[in-house]
């Protein structure tokens, strides 16, 4: 602190002399100045009154020898006699000097403070009359010389004067912090060897002193309670490992139902669109198309329930999208027809018409609070029935935005009140009997609560025993417009073709993406690492460069970064600009700015969506139109029959002709087939090349082969307990933690027996 002090004290005194020199040196330079302009003007005017007469008889010999003798004025650069039209009649320069130009003696430029020369004017006067005028130009040098002489010397005395004073006061300084010195010596050796023993000296009776005398005593305090604190930690540490216990028994449960769930969720979502795929009556493709959407929503409904720490660390975000109120609710409904069908018992919906068409917020959270509530009130209703009504609130929140009521009211059971005040806690229900006879958790009631007060509402019930129950709640949802309608039907192939370079080193993944590609009507030339598809851009033209960020010998990053600077080693690429996006199992933020970063337009995360994929090639197509360059139209030829790669035999040799969407199903399948062959065949030595990396400790090999593993899963088991491992071992192995990785290693290894054990799908 002393220290600290002292550095405060110098500055402070520097800045003190720097502003006072500053000041001084500043008024001695106006002072000379003012002085050599008072002095120059004086002499300027003598000497106009002695150029009269020459200037009267236009005597250019008299008016010479005035210049002349006028020469030996110190620092005098050039003199002008000009005549009253503005014409010279005599001048005199000094040695070395350059004249002035008439323009500038006739209208001289205004003076200015740091000019090195000074140009005055003195008109000649004969009775009263102007009869011409006299214009010198006088050097300022010695005046600065004078004025930078006069600082320095300045300088040193107040530099000599700060020293000494600091000097002095640094003693004094030195004294006064003496009593806090010693008491932050006994801080410190409190606070480093956590000695409570020492006490503080009081030295005087001052604002230190007491200082010290406070830090005594808290001393005494620490002490007395340190008792206390040993007691208290026996206790917590009791505590504390029931508590770990509970966590741990809940993250295993949590783990256990998110693979659960999840698998056979994501297994009737893939069958659901392979089945829209092909050939079915419309009622039928309506019925899966709901079936779809539902489990959609489901899926993404159970993976933020599955989620309990993020709701319960305040994670949980919600979206803001517009939506149609009305579709929503039939949708509910229709969902929960035949549950309510079963039971005999009657579904209304009444929607209040004053309600906008279309409103902005969280439709899925809303959906979600809906479906449990009118689930919860069909489950425990016998007889009569449901009904769900949205009615327009009074109160408006603010311009653009209004309060929607919703009420679910049922002809059930009904809840006591003592029932009422706990229903929407977490693993509470009316009593144990409920549970016994309808089933659940408890959570549902917990999750609505903490929904809708997220989307800043509120949520309540009305009930009596015997007589039913209404439950509501209120949300405020902000006016929206109509959404774009969402395509269900096959994505067309594009007008025109582009060339596309995969840069992909898993087989299977060239699988998918080279399928993908010719069915939307492209060519594709597949590479196994970055290396390669440098080589292949000097080759030949591409319009689009789709690139994995993980591969062996040269990663997509890199490769990027080579493709942008235009060059790598000897290879000189022909079109730096092309674009590239990231192709990737790697889906986080993080991910997603590192590629962008490195030069990357775009990022597709595998398992590929194959709508986000046709519009990145449509969004290519569109910019190579807007730039004015080549585009070439779709062949007829179906692409998969090209030669550029393994094609899909197609049975062109069937007596009956085959539609487009039965050959599609048909190729989906075969390519499925396909895509599980592949893997198994390359398993095994992925496996092994793990265990050389591991043998080496060559931690980047084991992470870009174990990349490559989580990539064909992506495609292959995208929600199973593989896929999660090899996530888990992607990033140990870039952490370097080896332990954990062989540990996680073995896990994966029995995780993949028993994908592999699971017969193929034909």
């Amino acid at each position: 602190m002393v220290t600290r002090l002292e550095h405060i004290l110098a500055a402070a005194l520097a800045a003190a002399l720097l502003i006072s020199l500053l000041l001084i040196t500043a008024q001695e330079a106006v002072m000379q100045r003012a002085a050599v302009i008072e002095g120059s003007q004086a002499w300027l005017n003598t000497l106009a009154v002695q150029a009269a007469s020459p200037l009267v008889f236009d005597d250019d010999k008299a008016a010479g020898e005035i210049l002349r003798a006028a020469s030996i004025y110190p620092g005098l650069q050039s003199v002008y006699i000009l005549r009253a039209n503005g014409s010279i009649i005599a001048s005199h320069l000094g040695e070395g000097q350059q004249g002035l130009a008439l323009t500038e003696l006739q209208a001289p430029a205004p003076a200015r403070l740091f000019d090195n020369a000074l140009l005055l004017v003195s008109p000649v006067m004969l009775s009263e009359a102007q009869v011409g005028s006299i214009v010198a130009q006088v050097d300022l040098a010695r005046m600065w010389r004078s004025i930078v002489q006069f600082g320095l010397a300045l300088l040193l005395t107040l530099g000599l004067s700060g020293g000494a004073a600091l000097l002095l006061a640094r003693r004094f300084l030195h004294r006064a912090l003496a009593p806090i010195t010693g008491l932050k010596e006994v801080m410190d050796e409190v606070s480093q060897r956590e000695k409570f023993t020492v006490r503080a000296q009081v030295v005087a009776n001052d604002e230190v002193g007491a200082l010290s005398a406070v830090f005594n005593r808290m001393l005494d305090q620490i002490v007395r309670r340190d008792s206390q604190l040993e007691e208290s930690n026996l206790r917590l540490l009791a505590l504390k490992d029931a508590a770990e216990q509970a966590s741990t028994l809940k993250s295993a449960f949590l783990a256990m139902m998110s693979h659960e769930l999840r698998t056979p969720m994501a297994g009737i979502l893939g069958m659901l669109k392979l089945g829209l795929r092909g050939q079915m009556e419309p009622l039928a493709r309506e019925r899966v198309e709901l079936a779809s959407k539902n489990a959609q929503a489901l899926l993404q409904i159970v993976n933020d329930l599955l989620d309990v720490s993020k709701i319960e660390a305040g994670k949980l975000k919600l979206e803001s999208v517009d939506f149609a109120l009305r579709p929503l609710l039939d949708d509910a409904m229709q969902l929960l027809t035949e549950r309510a069908g079963q039971k005999s018992i009657q579904l209304e919906l009444h929607l209040d018409p004053q309600i906008p068409p279309y409103l902005r917020g969280d439709p899925t959270r809303l959906r979600q609070v809906l479906l449990n509530l009118v689930g919860n009130a069909i489950k425990f209703t016998e007889r009569g029935g449901v009904t769900v009504a949205a009615s327009l609130s009074a109160s408006l929140m603010s311009q653009g935005t209004v309060s929607i009521y919703f009420a679910v009211q049922d002809s059930g059971l009904g809840i006591s009140e003592e029932a009422q005040t706990r229903l929407f806690q977490k693993f509470e229900q009316a009593d144990m009997s409920t549970t016994r006879n309808f089933g659940g958790t408890g959570l549902g009631l917990s999750i609505c609560k903490q929904l809708v007060e997220l989307m800043g509402g509120r949520i309540g019930l009305h009930s009596k025993l015997g007589q039913g129950s209404t439950f509501y709640f209120e949300v405020p949802l902000a006016i929206g417009q109509q959404p774009p309608q969402e395509l269900l039907e096959a994505l067309p192939p594009h007008e025109h073709q582009l060339h596309v370079l995969v840069a992909e080193d898993a087989q299977t993944n060239q699988l998918i993406i080279k399928a993908l590609l010719n069915d939307m009507g492209h060519q594709v030339t597949l590479v196994k690492n970055g290396e390669l598809a440098l080589q292949s851009l000097t080759q030949a033209g591409f319009d689009l460069v789709l690139m994995d960020g993980r591969m062996p010998v040269m990663d997509g990053l890199e490769a990027t970064a080579h493709i942008r600077a235009g060059h790598w080693r000897e290879l000189v690429f022909a079109d730096p600009s092309v674009p590239i996006v990231a192709l990737t199992a790697n889906a986080s933020e993080q991910d997603r700015a590192r590629f962008l970063s490195a030069g990357m337009v775009g990022f597709l995360s595998k398992p590929i969506d194959e709508r986000e994929l046709h519009l990145v090639l449509s969004q290519v197509i569109e910019d190579r139109r807007r730039s004015g360059l080549a585009l070439t139209p779709r062949s007829t030829q179906d692409p998969s029959t090209q030669a550029d790669g393994a094609s899909i035999p197609e049975a062109d040799t069937q007596p009956a002709p085959i539609s487009k969407q039965e050959l599609r199903a048909q190729r989906v399948r075969e390519l499925t087939s396909q895509m599980s062959s592949a893997f198994r065949e390359q398993l095994p030595q992925r496996l092994q090349e793990i265990d050389a990396a591991v043998d080496s400790q060559d931690w980047h090999a084991a992470a870009i082969t174990v990349h490559g593993i989580k990539g064909c899963l992506a495609f292959i088991e995208p929600s199973g307990n593989s896929y999660e491992l090899c996530d888990a071992l992607e990033r140990n192995a870039d952490l370097r933690q080896g332990e954990a990785f062989v540990a996680g290693y073995q896990q994966l290894k029995l995780a993949l027996e028993q994908t592999l054990s699971r017969p193929q799908r034909s």
